[in-house]
């Protein structure tokens, strides 16, 4: 039977006879007086649109606006929950002390600092007194500069050492003066030092002793370059490429290295996977290596697939998941020593079992080991 889509009333029939479409139209009528008396009633319960209530008359209002402050209201600072400055002093400031708010000094930066030691040197006229002291000293190396006119230039700064220290010596009448003294007290000769101890230079975690023979600048150049040499070498595909297939074994299998990042000195050589060291000494090695894995996997350095040199962590997912197994450590290597980079796993994966390429459409790298030689 067809029916209004809304209030699905009953609608008449071409094809039925006129009585039945009277029992219709009685239905209709009907069912519109009930749902016209519905929509009445509920009309009838609706307020006015201009309609007002008094505050006493909504439930919970007048609770809520005791809660609150009034507008013009204030607090002392010490009344906050994270102050503590009750009784505080003039001349005290904010400061934030163990998560709470209390009583701190007062501070100077660099350039206050600078202006206070300006006002204290004008107001003690040092400046004049060490005008006056240089002209003196000025004086009194004159004939003395006259006679070394052909000497050396440090004979010549010696001489005016010596004329400082006379004038100190007859007048030191002031704290600035006698400083001076003090300070040239502590000068070594400049013909012939004498020094004591061996000179060091600090560079990384290690220091290198200096000799007095030699160019002391090639010396801490050279120190410099026998202390720090790195090679990086990683396994990198192109954009959209994965890291290749992993296969399930328990005796180590050669994982990918293609790319040389960097190499100081000729540390090293790669060739079909291998690394070779072109260089003997104490090393440090430091990397990673990605797999794609549902299963336990790990990562080591190894002369062979079975004598481990740096043993990586061991790394488990169990479902589909990127890991990276870490390895560090320190080993001796002799010249023409050979490096292969292997894994171990319990499951296979197809594709990219060694690692997920990127979805930024950047260059990949699965595997990444840095070998730092050591100083010897």
């Amino acid at each position: 039977m067809a029916a209004t889509p809304n209030l699905k009333l009953p609608l008449l029939d071409s094809n039925e006879n006129v009585s039945e479409d009277h029992l219709k139209i009685n239905q209709f009528v009907e069912a519109l007086d009930m749902r016209l008396g519905e929509a009445a009633a509920t009309i009838s319960g609706l307020a006015k649109t201009d309609h007002a209530h008094e505050m006493a008359k909504i439930i919970g209002l007048a609770e809520a606006l005791k809660l609150l402050a009034s507008k013009n209201h204030s607090h002392k600072l010490n009344d906050l929950a994270d102050v503590e400055v009750e009784d505080a002093p003039d001349g005290k400031i904010l400061q934030k002390i163990a998560g709470k708010w209390g009583l701190g000094d007062r501070s100077y930066s660099v350039p206050e600092i600078n202006e206070l030691l300006s006002q204290k040197v004008a107001a003690s006229d040092l400046p004049g007194q060490l005008d006056a002291t240089r002209d003196a000293a000025l004086a009194l190396m004159a004939p003395k500069i006259a006679l070394t006119a052909k000497q050396s230039d440090l004979d010549v700064a010696t001489a005016a050492i010596e004329a400082l220290e006379a004038i100190v010596a007859t007048h030191a009448t002031s704290e600035s003066v006698k400083a001076l003294q003090t300070a040239i007290s502590l000068l070594a000769p400049l013909v012939n030092p004498v020094f004591s101890g061996v000179p060091e230079v600090q560079l990384g975690d290690v220091k290198h002793q200096i000799t007095h023979a030699g160019n002391i600048e090639e010396q801490i150049v050279t120190a410099g370059i026998s202390a720090r040499h790195f090679a990086t070498v990683a396994h990198e595909a192109p954009p959209n490429t994965n890291g290749g297939t992993a296969h399930a074994n328990n005796t180590g299998y050669i994982r990918p290295l293609n790319t040389i990042v960097t190499n100081d000195g000729d540390m090293i050589s790669l060739s079909n996977n291998t690394i070779t060291i072109n260089k003997s000494g104490r090393f440090r090695l430091t990397g990673y290596a990605a797999l794609y894995q549902t299963s336990h996997s790990v990562a080591y350095i190894g002369k062979s697939s079975s004598t481990s040199l740096i043993m990586g962590s061991p790394v488990y997912s169990n479902t589909s998941a990127s890991v990276q197994s870490h390895f560090s450590d320190e080993v001796s290597l002799d010249q023409g020593d050979s490096l292969n980079l292997y894994y171990r796993c319990t499951s296979s994966r197809s594709d990219n079992g060694l690692g997920v390429r990127n979805q930024l459409n950047l260059r990949n790298t699965f595997a990444r080991i840095t070998l730092e030689k050591l100083p010897e």
